[in-house]
């Protein structure tokens, strides 16, 4: 057992154990002398309590989480982003939208990389929503299913999606500014706002450029493949900017709170969901800033481009 430094956690442990035996079953004599550990995240085989006392679990690779806590293979990208989606949209059942993408894979025959394009981008249609980018539909994948319109993030967990279930295997690639998708098999990445264009590292370089100058520095650890919780938290970082721009109170406190109880949240986005939180402070909100600037969103040169 060993101390180690952890994010603040949104309750102390001793709140965490107050509130477990007040909400818990604890009717059996034994059980009301048992004191409780709280937790406030685990990885691999251990787990900590929001003081950062961390303890090896000697059964989560053994017999309870054999391949140990919070590992993100367990989790579907294209399933993740449908439950933020769920959050925003009443009603929406995350079973029936995960049938539509079985539905829109089954229309592709093969596993080949070139098969998928063709079948997402061409026979589909899919492809970035130029007019609207700072629509929040756009982040909200079942909208981005029935409209074939989206931003880079969620047309690319659609790919995965859709890909996964030809058994090819593609990774979110988070390159600030514009969210690409990576081809295991042929190392080369996928634009799915630009309808698929293939990229190459070259390429990825350019891209990088037109989005942020010419004199940004780039360099490759920016295109790692990056996991679902990376995903999601982009996701609601998106939406929180987007409610702020349009003035929409409610979708900040859906997406505020969400981003902060993340795996690993930043202190800056808990002490956000702190001063946004009802009761906390003024309850007059803070004027937003203005909207964002749409970016400008080019097609890297055809000649950079690498053809699988």
């Amino acid at each position: 057992m060993k101390t180690v430094d952890t994010t603040p956690a949104c309750l102390s442990g001793q709140t965490i154990v107050d509130l477990t035996k007040k909400h818990t079953l604890f009717e059996w004599s034994a059980q009301g002398t048992i004191d409780p550990i709280p937790v406030a995240g685990a990885k691999g085989c251990w787990f900590w309590t929001p003081e950062g006392k961390q303890f090896l679990v000697f059964n989560s690779q053994v017999m309870c989480v054999n391949i140990g806590h919070g590992d993100e293979r367990v989790i579907r990208v294209e399933e993740a982003a449908l439950l933020v989606a769920a959050q925003f949209r009443p009603g929406l059942v995350v079973s029936e939208w995960l049938q539509r993408i079985d539905d829109l894979a089954a229309g592709c025959t093969t596993s080949s990389l070139d098969a998928i394009r063709t079948h997402m981008f061409d026979e589909l249609g899919c492809t970035g929503n130029t007019c609207e980018y700072y629509d929040p539909g756009n982040s909200c994948l079942d909208v981005v299913i029935d409209s074939r319109r989206g931003i880079p993030i969620t047309l690319s967990a659609l790919l995965i999606g859709v890909a996964r279930r030809r058994d090819r295997e593609l990774e979110g690639v988070g390159m600030p500014g514009h969210f690409l998708a990576l081809d295991v098999e042929s190392g080369l990445y996928i634009d799915a706002f630009a309808g698929g264009t293939i990229l190459d590292l070259t390429a990825c370089r350019v891209l990088f450029a037109q989005l942020h100058g010419p004199d940004a520095p780039f360099d490759e650890s920016l295109l790692a493949p990056v996991g679902p919780v990376t995903l999601v938290h982009r996701m609601l970082t998106n939406l929180v900017q987007i409610a702020r721009s349009r003035r929409d109170p409610h979708s900040g406190l859906v997406a505020t709170p969400l981003r902060a109880l993340l795996p690993a949240a930043p202190i800056l986005a808990r002490a956000e969901l702190a001063s946004a939180s009802p009761g906390c402070g003024t309850s007059t909100p803070a004027p937003p800033g203005p909207a964002p600037a749409r970016p400008h969103r080019p097609h890297p040169p055809r000649a950079s481009l690498a053809h699988p």
